[in-house]
């Protein structure tokens, strides 16, 4: 095991509420296990950018890595992205891969810019990442 640490930050009304079960962070612990990185902390917080940015911001300063999940979606309450930008001092920008995969996915050139999931923080970089299933997940890492 190496002397990395990591944080895992949970984002999400529904999972505060007891509608939707958290999986991720068990997921992700063995992961990180698996990596020689151990999980120091496990953190929930609701859809609200102040307490997502506060909570990103703070973990930052105390852990290697900081991995959130959940949040991020075609939605009305999809503030993760905004939330992590400003934690990090950080603008949102649309970023062009995932452009790309909106509109492929159905929308307008111009509806894809403008979408939430399109607009990333600033120096974040977009990991396609393809699973077991046959289908891929977009990782966005800063």
């Amino acid at each position: 095991m190496t002397n990395e640490n990591a944080a895992i930050l949970i984002i999400g009304d529904e999972i505060l509420k007891g509608r939707v079960q958290d999986c991720n962070s068990v997921y992700l612990t063995k992961q990180l296990f698996e990596m020689g990185i151990k999980t120091e902390r496990i953190v929930t917080v609701p859809d609200r950018v102040e307490v997502i940015g506060e909570s990103v911001r703070g973990l930052a300063k105390q852990f290697d890595y900081v991995i959130t999940t959940g949040g991020v979606g075609p939605t009305h309450d999809d503030v993760t992205f905004s939330g992590i930008a400003s934690g990090m001092e950080r603008h949102l920008t649309a970023d062009v891969r995932m452009v790309e995969y909106l509109v492929k996915a159905g929308l307008d050139r111009t509806q894809a810019r403008e979408s939430r999931m399109a607009n990333i923080p600033t120096g974040a970089e977009v990991v396609k990442e393809d699973i077991a299933t046959g289908k891929y997940v977009w990782n966005v890492c800063m």
